[in-house]
């Protein structure tokens, strides 16, 4: 059983990597969600997905995402739970290459 004083120090290692690993997934998820949001209005012909969303309707959804996101953000810094720095990241540039590259060649011009 939890004392007080074991409930005023806070959550322990494991609770807190688990609520760590938890926002994490989460923010994936959302992730997703704006692919799938980005997709639906691309002009892409092979679109896996039709615009069925409205201009302010996207909004709305990108609105409460943020939103989600920065909940996340404040609750696991009032739990003293450190999100990886921007330096940890990886850069955008050789992720976009590698996607674009196709069975390790370049994609032929006429696809570009």
């Amino acid at each position: 059983m939890q004392t007080t004083e074991d409930s005023q120090r806070g959550l322990n290692w494991s609770q807190k990597l688990h609520l760590r690993t938890t926002c994490q997934y989460v923010d994936q998820l959302l992730a997703e969600a704006e692919t799938i949001l980005a997709a639906s209005s691309s002009k892409s012909p092979f679109n896996k997905y039709k615009a069925g969303l409205s201009p302010v309707q996207i909004k709305v959804v990108q609105d409460y995402i943020a939103r989600i996101r920065a909940q996340m953000v404040q609750v696991l810094k009032s739990q003293e739970i450190s999100i990886p720095p921007p330096a940890l990241r990886q850069p955008i540039r050789p992720s976009l290459k590698l996607r674009l590259d196709v069975e390790g060649k370049p994609v032929p011009r006429y696809c570009s």
